[in-house]
């Protein structure tokens, strides 16, 4: 029974990892896909402002002028966000211009702003790369630590139950000994008989019974012990890495 338990919560444990990968690799996919629609809808735009300086100014002011009324307090605020972000940033042209006054040819100056782009691009990559290995190294380090709770959670439960009947039977042994003990006394300085040989041997014959028997249990909870989740399970919650045999307890 209790194999069964461990064994069903070993396969919910990993149940539970492996909907933690499939979560993982969806989110991964959508941020894919995510970057994917905002690289497309960048050369949209691109395309479309190449294409709107060779329209007319009506037909641009017209294309400009369709805004929804609820969206010009977003469009205002993202123009000023635009505005702000443009004081620090120059353009290929005014580049040109500087690189023109130290005697760099215009299509060098292109040529770095595609090579700064493309580097810009790379180093994206390398840390989205990076940020996906932590991640998975973060899902596994999380699923390693969850399985080893639950191995150690279970060895914990194990213990305490082979641990409970080991003191059950414990208590059986000193029940007896008792007995024995106040047979003897009863019997003390008595003739003998066969009636008082034969409720002493019982007494001592009850006595070996019991004691083997709390050996045997003795024996299970300190072979189950020796285990590395159980030795882990011990030192956590302060259950003994072993408990005596019926020979190492003086009193029996």
């Amino acid at each position: 029974m209790e194999l069964v338990f461990r064994v069903e919560l070993i396969l919910l444990v990993l149940v539970f990892l492996v909907l933690i990968v499939l979560f993982f690799l969806v989110l991964e996919q959508r941020l894919w896909r995510r970057r994917l629609l905002r690289g497309r809808r960048g050369e949209l735009e691109l395309v479309g402002g190449r294409s709107m300086k060779g329209r007319t100014p009506e037909l641009q002011s017209e294309q400009a002028g369709a805004v929804d009324h609820e969206d010009v307090d977003e469009v205002i605020a993202l123009a000023a966000r635009l505005a702000e972000a443009d004081k620090d940033r120059l353009s290929v042209e005014d580049l040109e211009r500087i690189g023109a006054e130290l005697e760099i040819p215009p299509h060098q100056v292109r040529r770095a702003v595609e090579e700064l782009g493309r580097r810009r691009q790379r180093e994206a990559a390398r840390k989205a790369a990076t940020r996906r290995r932590l991640g998975w190294a973060g899902a596994a380090l999380s699923a390693l630590v969850l399985l080893l709770g639950a191995l150690t959670l279970s060895a914990r439960a194990s213990l305490e139950q082979a641990r409970a009947e080991v003191e059950r039977r414990r208590a059986q042994v000193e029940n007896v000994v008792e007995r024995r003990e106040r047979t003897r006394a009863r019997h003390e300085g008595a003739a003998p008989s066969p009636e008082r040989d034969a409720e002493l041997a019982g007494a001592d014959n009850r006595v070996s019974i019991e004691r083997r028997r709390y050996d045997e249990g003795a024996s299970a909870y300190n072979a189950l012990a020796s285990g590395l989740s159980e030795q882990l399970a011990a030192r956590l919650f302060g259950l003994p890495a072993r408990v005596p045999l019926s020979n190492e307890i003086g009193s029996w």
